[in-house]
């Protein structure tokens, strides 16, 4: 083979001849480098043929491994698909599983819910009966305690005279003993005491008595132990009253006291406040009245409360009797020794408990009183029979066109039993640590009421309103139906009171309420009824409740 080197000679020796030696030896050197490019360039060939076998290889291990690639891929999907679709399954059926479950167990727990409810319904029934029995024989028992006193005192007199008499005979048949005509006369008297006065007691000692009369003759009787003819006696009254009764009290108490001074006052909420206190103060301190002296209140509950007050404050405390001349006065607010004032337009927010040493009701008053007021004085009775006593409360229906045309008996029953409930309540309870805040049942919102008519009602009218409303509550509570609520509406209506305050404000009622005496906190200890005359004090009322039954 012809290498282009030798090709390069013969041309360059052709044309170059003279050269010829000096050709050689360029071509020598030229062809030893050409040997040398040329292995090279061989081993060069060698190297990308090897490059290019193992290329190939490498290619053919890629498309291998694309092929391995696309099938795990494929595979890994059939697999996470397959598991997937098993975890739904799995999934679905514990899902039924489970709701199958919570259905059982839903059911079962109904099942005991409801057998509790009924369980707890017939107990709940039993106690409520129980209670009954218990309340009616606590009431029979506060009846029968009042009786024997009365019987016991008439029963120690009666033998006081028999041990004066040095001769007395007693008649027996066969049978027993027989009644003489005496004794049926003692008897009556007996019964008739025993309904005309009641013992209020105090931690087990006799406190006052009250006292029911149909006139003022026996004053100064019930009156001795307090030994007037060795004090001085100021007879507090009002305008409206002086007029009609001041004359005849001050008569009778100046034929036995050593001196007797009146004070009186402008009628009317709106003047019992502090100013008139410092007045009678004022006189009091003129006239040199000393802790020995008395003071009496004559006249409704503006007059017993500001009296009490002035009593309970005065020379840090003298003595004082009740003379009530309204219906309210005489069932209510004469009884317990709550005094006080009003503070600018806070009702109450200003007084002292201090008891009265007598409280005596001429039940004849009320003959001299407007109908209006008259018929206030039944926001306090129908109160009553609400909290403590439902066959009071029945007899109150019962007898309502008796009560408004003021026929005596049953005017006389009322005040009775009234005293015996708010007197039986006070006894237990002189200083409204518990029970005795049931009596405040309905006057959280007639306060506020009240207040915001700027006392142009009277405090009876507000509390028959705050009754109404709290009975709407205690019907939302779900413990009187809405037939009872009717119902008792019905009882206050008869009397003339029918608690409109649809020109008032819900919200500034509300409001109003939280300023009363009796918040604990930011609560209101509301009094509502479980059931006709039975109540309790319930501090979950929401201002909500309130407004709704507030709004109608």
């Amino acid at each position: 083979m012809i290498t282009p080197v030798e090709v390069l000679g013969k041309e360059l020796r052709r044309g170059f001849g003279y050269k010829a030696v000096e050709v050689d030896e360029f071509l020598e050197e030229l062809a030893k480098d050409y040997e040398k490019v040329y292995k090279e360039n061989n081993e060069l060939r060698e190297k990308v043929s090897a490059l290019t076998e193992n290329l190939s290889h490498y290619r053919t291990i890629e498309e291998s491994l694309k092929r391995a690639l696309v099938l795990a891929e494929e595979t890994s999907k059939e697999t996470i698909e397959n598991a997937n679709n098993k975890a739904q399954a799995l999934e679905a059926e514990a899902s039924r599983n489970a709701k199958q479950l919570v259905s059982e167990a839903e059911d079962q727990a109904e099942k005991i819910l409801t057998s509790a409810k009924e369980d707890f319904k017939e107990e709940k029934e039993q106690h409520e009966k129980t209670i009954e029995n218990y309340q009616k024989l606590i009431r029979k028992l506060e009846s029968d305690y009042q009786s024997y006193k009365a019987r016991m005192k008439q029963f120690i007199n009666g033998q006081m005279d028999i041990l004066d008499n040095p001769v007395y005979e007693m008649e027996f048949e066969i049978a027993g003993c027989e009644q003489t005509d005496g004794d049926e006369e003692d008897e009556q008297q007996n019964n008739l005491e025993m309904n005309n006065k009641i013992e209020i007691c105090n931690e087990g000692k006799k406190a006052y008595d009250i006292v029911l009369r149909d006139s003022f003759a026996d004053l100064l009787d019930q009156m001795e132990f307090l030994e007037i003819e060795k004090k001085k006696v100021c007879i507090v009254t009002e305008s409206n009253v002086a007029p009609i009764y001041l004359k005849e009290v001050c008569e009778l108490i100046s034929s036995k006291a050593s001196k007797t001074i009146t004070f009186s006052f402008e009628a009317g909420e709106k003047h019992k406040q502090l100013k008139t206190i410092e007045a009678l103060y004022e006189e009091l301190i003129i006239n040199h009245f000393d802790r020995q002296d008395l003071l009496i209140a004559l006249g409704g509950g503006v007059v017993g409360d500001m009296t009490g007050y002035a009593a309970a404050t005065y020379l840090r405390g003298i003595d004082f009797v009740q003379v009530p001349t309204t219906l309210l006065s005489q069932v209510d607010s004469s009884i317990g020794g709550k005094t006080g004032v009003d503070f600018l337009q806070y009702k109450n927010m200003v007084g002292a408990f201090h008891q009265p040493k007598l409280v005596y009701i001429n039940t004849t008053t009320l003959k001299s009183l407007p109908e209006r007021e008259y018929f206030s004085g039944m926001g306090e009775v129908i109160k009553h029979g609400l909290i403590k006593d439902a066959d009071y409360y029945e007899w109150i229906k019962e007898n309502i066109d008796a009560i408004k045309a003021r026929e005596h008996e049953a005017v006389k029953e009322m005040i009775y039993q009234s005293c015996l409930i708010k007197g039986g309540v006070v006894e237990r309870d002189p200083k409204e640590k518990g029970e005795r805040a049931l009596l405040n049942f309905g006057h959280t919102l007639g306060h506020a009421i009240e207040k915001l008519k700027d006392f142009t009602w009277l405090h009876g009218e507000c509390v028959a309103a705050g009754c109404c409303l709290a009975v709407e509550i205690s019907c939302i509570k779900g413990n009187i139906s809405k037939e009872e609520v009717d119902d008792i509406k019905g009882v206050f209506e008869a009397f003339d009171m029918n608690g409109d305050i649809s020109e008032l404000s819900a919200d500034d009622i509300v409001k109003t309420t939280k300023s009363d005496k009796k918040m604990v906190g930011d609560k209101i200890k509301f009094v509502l009824l479980r059931s006709v005359g039975d109540a309790y004090v319930d501090m979950s009322v929401t201002d909500d409740e309130m407004k709704q039954v507030l709004q109608g």
